[in-house]
């Protein structure tokens, strides 16, 4: 079972060697092999419509592999329509021993910041557009950088938050052995005791991160 956040999908710039990437790595894994961690079609950036029709070809392709999609922050607005390409939507996914959610839950201004939260993640995304169109070799610098000043800080306390996020509501009352969350756009592996946590990275700038975990299903 494959686990990849944070793709992004969106027309108003073409990220081409992800969006190859991407292609690549969904010819090679079976379908319904894949679950989409948050942040795949980015409706902060682009209309649906805009995005179904851009990616015509890709959006087939993808929901045929997927199982499940967990909606971040900027594909919020899915969740109410239950399914997408017949892939079920959900915002926490639990499996087996294993809890995955996208992570925006423990982000200020994604969440607790309301419609003001919304346009300042929309802001930082036309920013790191508009930059990443101008000075392409910069992109993920400003990116690491936007996203420490005020959002969720240092990865450390991105970790802290989510780890006491998760287990004041699954630890105790499930046998959670794995955290999965994105969100960061960092990808990320570390154990606390006997618990493993992991963050998906991203597909943008030409990154093509993923974590593969076994299938309960075996």
């Amino acid at each position: 079972m494959w686990v990849i956040s944070d793709i992004h999908l969106h027309g108003k710039r073409k990220d081409f060697l992800s969006y190859w990437l991407l292609r690549e790595f969904l010819l090679g894994i079976p379908d319904r092999s894949l679950i989409l961690n948050g942040d795949i079609l980015d409706l902060l950036r682009d209309s649906y419509k805009n995005i179904c029709d851009e990616f015509w070809e890709l959006l087939p392709l993808l929901f045929k592999k997927a199982r499940f999609y967990v909606i971040g922050n900027h594909d919020r607005e899915l969740l109410k329509r239950g399914f997408i390409f017949g892939v079920p939507i959900v915002e926490t996914l639990i499996l087996g021993d294993t809890v995955i959610m996208h992570g925006d839950q423990f982000d200020f201004t994604t969440r607790s910041g309301g419609t003001f939260g919304q346009k300042i993640t929309a802001t930082v995304a036309w920013l790191n557009d508009y930059v990443n169109s101008k000075i392409d070799v910069q992109a993920r610098r400003l990116e690491g950088w936007l996203r420490r000043q005020g959002r969720f800080g240092s990865i450390e306390v991105y970790r802290e938050k989510g780890l006491h996020h998760i287990a004041s509501f699954f630890v105790g009352v499930l046998q959670v052995r794995k955290i999965v969350l994105g969100h960061t756009h960092k990808k990320d592996f570390f154990r606390v005791g006997p618990l493993e946590c992991y963050n998906t990275g991203t597909w943008e700038n030409g990154r093509s991160d993923r974590i593969e975990l076994p299938d309960e299903r075996g």
